[in-house]
């Protein structure tokens, strides 16, 4: 069960990522969001988001990108509410791909980022 502080933090963090795009979704005529499914919030944050593939990191972001994530986003919008590991992985991606991120604290242990 989600405790109140958790759905609280979740909330935080969908307005955070949702804040550079449209309202309601992520910007763009195809969207993936990321998710930690370890933690809470980041799952309240994923179930709030509308229109846009979940994809649960599983504990390795950078497996998930380079094991076909990466052929499947190509220039898509993507978006995350993830722990600060895979907020840091996904920096280095966005170097690799030479495109820019947005990032912001969104409560203890939880970053939310846009992939622009």
């Amino acid at each position: 069960m989600i405790a109140r502080r958790e759905l609280l933090i979740g909330g935080a963090a969908l307005g955070l990522v949702t804040a550079s795009g449209a309202r309601g979704a992520i910007p763009g005529p195809r969207r993936i969001f990321l998710y930690d499914g370890r933690l809470p919030a980041s799952r309240a944050a994923a179930a709030a988001i509308r229109g846009a593939e979940l994809v649960n990191t599983q504990r390795d972001l950078a497996s998930l990108w380079y094991g076909g994530l990466r052929q499947r986003a190509g220039t898509l919008a993507l978006a995350g509410c993830t722990a600060y590991a895979d907020l840091v992985v996904m920096q280095g991606i966005a170097r690799e791909e030479r495109r820019p991120i947005a990032v912001a604290a969104a409560g203890p242990a939880l970053w939310s980022w846009t992939l622009e």
